[in-house]
């Protein structure tokens, strides 16, 4: 249950970190 937890966070951590960076790249 904690895995299924702790991969779900740490998926949604990584798609926020691209599109951060999508982001930045796209702004400048």
């Amino acid at each position: 249950m904690w895995f299924l937890i702790g991969l779900i966070l740490g998926a949604g951590l990584l798609g926020l970190v691209l599109w951060l960076r999508s982001r930045r790249i796209v702004v400048r």
